[in-house]
Order: C-alpha cells, then structure tokens, then sequence
C-alpha cells in the first residue's frame, strides 16, 4: 500500500463511512487497498456484473436508507471442500434483515451453496411474505421484513473464503467506538485519538449505544469471530459523558473489531458490532500543539507533527494531503527512527486568497514505514479560515 494510499485511508477512519459499493465486470480483481478500506470502515466488496446491478437494487437500497444495525461481520473460510454455519441473532427491535455473502478471493464465478434458515430451522424461501433473495455471481443477499426474533443462521457449502455481513434496521444501535484520551483544557471531558491505537500504550476505549438496553457486555473479536478480549467497560466513568461506556482496553496484536451483546429493556437478547475495524500501530502520529488551526485568505503557516518509533528501527516516509492543495510538501519526507526515537514534520500550508470565512479545510498527515506498508499511523488537523479583521482565538 502506497503513501497516498495511506492517507486515503487514514481520512476515512477520521470521518467514517462504509465503503460497500460494487465494482462490476466480467472477471474483477480488486484492489488490496480498496479491500482494506472496505475492511476497515465496515463495508462489504461486492463484485457483480453489469446485468445483475438491477435484481440487485432493492439490497441497495435498504442499506443506503440507514438505521441498519450490524448484528454479525466476519470472515468464513471453507477450505479446499467445507460447511459452516453461523449464528446471525435477530433481537426483538429488529423491522428488517438484510444479509451479504460474498465470495473473496479469487474472481472465479461463486460455487459457494449459501441458505439463510429461520429460527424455527425452515429454510427462508424467496415466495415467503416480505421476502426478497438475490443471487450474483460473486455470492447472495437476502432481505426478510419483519424477521422473527431468534437465532437465524446462515448455512454455507463448498470451497474458499467469503464475507458475510448481517444487519437489522432498529433503533438499537451500537453508535460510536473510540479510543479517547484526556481532554487536556480546562472543559475536561475525553477526545478522540489521532490515528490507531498504539501498541504497549495504555487504550481507553469509550463507547456509545443508543436505544432501550438492559445490561451489555463487550467483546473483541477478529475477522473470523474469534474472541481476543473481553474489556470492562462501564458508565458513569469520571469526566465522562454518564451514558458513555469507558475503561481500559489490552490491544490485541492483530486486527480487531469490538462487539456488544446483552439484553435490552425487554430483557430479550441482543447483538450488535461496531464495524469499524482497529488495529493497533508501533509507530505513533500527533499534532503539536492544537489538532485545530486557523488561518486567513492568502496568508501562509506551519503545522507540526511529532512522529515517535515505538517498533524496531525502520525508514518511515511522510506525506501531507487535502482536498484543496492548500498544503506543500512535508520538511523532512523521511526519517529513520531507532525505538523510542521521534521527529517532528513541519508542513507548510497556505490559505487561498479566496477562501471564505469559516471554511473548514481537513490536512491529513501519514508516517508509513519504508519496509511494510501496513505500518502507518496519521493525524488530521482542521484548518479554520477566519475574517480578516478576527481575533485568533488559539495561540
């Protein structure tokens, strides 16, 4: 993965979205980077052909309308010749079940035998009320209206990796992970991170669930649904928000998603994750000084960010990015970094002459070391334009 890749992605995970679109054509190879973004902000790649982009639109749809909870992500490896089934929890707020599956790996047409049963062990059938299933080359969608509460489970045969995502439209809704870190000013509270986690660093993680919830436990979980950890996080975590729940996270050594599970008011139980994937980095990324500067029409400044070894020596390069060119090249664009060794990266950045008052213009910053382009943290500082005639308010 390149710098500019890098940075595509680091700008993805600070303002997160999922990238779940399907690329089309006869024999679609898709790009690692591409994969990894859709990976890492909890979407799906999904290759169809041109011709099953209509049949295909209904699924579509209903994940573009929002209020569609994640209640199960992972991975599923069939070997050379295999079966899995996997439990999808449907929870008694669900109005709606929209299952993927989709084959990875190579672009051979799928020979993967998917079937989604219900929790009284019928299989769904397409001529069942409010019932909608898809076929593609590349794997199946099922869309149920009204799915019974239950544990569903989704059946699969033959060869080779697929994705599978589940999601219900519900108000129950696991809303925000993040790791946080004190405030640092005189309102107190706890802000986001800047970039990944960092191995051997203390996590705090802080999570936010809306909806009518009894109890909630949380879990780490791999790619293939493996446990990796079970954090304690609880409310009422001092100078925190009272309904957050914070506490203390042990990093896992490969990439992680975090999942919450318990019973809501009802006390029926429930499932949701979190689809953002995490991973924690041996190289750190930060901004000196504020995370928000500010700048006027035509006027030049600098930015600093501090980049820190906490891994073996490597040569990290660094690249500074925005939509708009207001940012020159990094100074310097490589250093090598022994453990515990840093450096601070100006960048320069000038405003155009016509910028608007209260513009906000986001400069992302990526240190990736030379040898392994998985390694890379980044940072991203807000650039507000003020008026002429306005006092700087952060000096």
């Amino acid at each position: 993965m390149n710098l500019r890749a890098c940075c595509l992605l680091a700008a993805a995970l600070a303002a997160p979205a999922h990238a779940a679109s399907g690329p089309t054509g006869s024999c679609i190879r898709v790009d690692p980077v591409y994969a990894r973004m859709a990976a890492a902000t909890g979407g799906q790649v999904m290759r169809v052909r041109p011709d099953e982009m209509a049949k295909m639109q209904p699924f579509m749809t209903a994940q573009l309308l929002g209020d569609m909870a994640t209640v199960e992500q992972r991975r599923i490896d069939l070997g050379r010749k295999g079966k899995a089934s996997v439990d999808i929890p449907v929870d008694s707020t669900a109005g709606r079940l929209l299952v993927s599956v989709s084959k990875a790996g190579d672009c051979a047409p799928s020979s993967q035998q998917l079937r989604l049963v219900r929790p009284n062990g019928l299989p769904l059938a397409a001529t069942g009320v409010g019932v909608q299933i898809a076929e593609h080359a590349m794997g199946k969608m099922f869309l149920v209206d009204a799915p019974e509460p239950g544990p569903w489970k989704l059946e699969a045969a033959g060869s080779g990796p697929m994705e599978l995502v589940a999601q219900a439209r519900s108000e129950l809704e696991f809303h925000r992970f993040e790791f946080v870190r004190p405030g640092g000013d005189i309102h107190g509270g706890f802000s986001k991170i800047p970039g990944s986690p960092v191995m051997g660093a203390k996590a705090l993680g802080a999570a936010t669930l809306f909806g009518d919830i009894g109890s909630v436990r949380f879990r780490l979980v791999d790619d293939a649904g493996r446990t990796l950890g079970r954090p304690t996080l609880a409310t009422n975590y001092p100078m925190a928000d009272p309904d957050d729940y914070m506490g203390n996270v042990a990093l896992p050594s490969v990439p992680f998603r975090v999942e919450a599970s318990g019973v809501d008011a009802k006390g029926l139980a429930f499932n949701r994750i979190y689809s953002m994937q995490f991973e924690a980095q041996p190289v750190a990324v930060d901004v000196k000084g504020f995370s928000v500067a500010e700048g006027r029409p035509g006027l030049s400044r600098v930015v600093t960010f501090v980049v820190r070894n906490v891994g073996q020596s490597g040569n990290f390069r660094f690249l500074a990015t925005d939509a708009g060119g207001w940012t020159r090249g990094p100074q310097p664009t490589s250093a090598t970094l022994g453990p515990s060794q840093s450096v601070e990266v100006r960048v320069p950045l000038k405003v155009p002459t016509d910028a608007q008052a209260g513009d906000d213009h986001a400069i992302v910053f990526t240190a990736t070391r030379e040898d392994a382009s998985s390694v890379y943290n980044s940072a991203v500082v807000q650039v507000i334009v003020l008026r002429p005639d306005e006092p700087e308010a952060l000096r």
